[in-house]
């Protein structure tokens, strides 16, 4: 078994990776500080705020299940700790022996390096995905649920430049009439659905 300091978890809080190298982190039980997963970045604040968002959506990985079987007994969501600071070209290799050393106490689904090793999707699961996602729609609730969260928000500027350019760049070309209106319909629609007219 693999424990954390409160040190380590400060460190990771205040953490700034400098150029050429990378981070080697642990996601530890917020109780115990038993170090529960292993992974490698170089933007610590984001890749701790990705966990979260992927076990509060409900992604079904075993990582995921642990996180979020951490925060129903404890309150808390798993908390992040530094295990080390590598040079770039060492990560992947610091990352799979950490692993290893622990495999028979953590959560990772592939034995490290980027994910490309250890993890064999297989005939059937691909079949059962496939299944589940074909023609999969959203319900009325589901629709008026999403909308009501973005009703009212505003982007930056920034943001809406950089949506603006995007546009410009996939229609630079022209656009046929036929688009154009199925577009307009399309937008009518999705229009109605969010006042609730259908």
């Amino acid at each position: 078994m693999l424990f954390v300091t409160k040190d380590q978890i400060h460190a990771y809080e205040c953490a700034y990776v400098t150029p050429g190298h990378s981070l080697v982190y642990g996601l530890c039980d917020p109780h115990t500080k038993e170090v529960r997963y292993i992974g490698v970045t170089k933007e610590p604040r984001r890749r701790y705020v990705a966990h979260n968002s992927e076990a509060r959506r409900g992604v079904k990985t075993h990582k995921c299940n642990w996180m979020r079987q951490v925060r129903r007994e404890t309150g808390a969501w798993p908390i992040p700790a530094i295990l080390d600071v590598v040079k770039d070209e060492a990560r992947e290799e610091a990352e799979r022996g950490l692993i290893s050393e622990n495999r028979l106490r953590i959560v990772n689904g592939t034995e490290g390096g980027e994910g490309k090793l250890g993890w064999k999707t297989s005939d059937e699961t691909k079949a059962k995905i496939s299944v589940a996602k074909s023609g999969k729609k959203q319900t009325p609730e589901h629709r008026a649920k999403g909308a009501a969260s973005r009703r009212g928000t505003k982007r930056s500027p920034k943001t809406r430049d950089r949506m603006r350019a995007a546009q410009q760049a996939r229609f630079k070309n022209g656009i046929s009439e036929e688009t154009l209106q199925q577009m307009s319909e399309a937008q009518q629609r999705r229009r109605e659905r969010e006042r609730g007219d259908v």
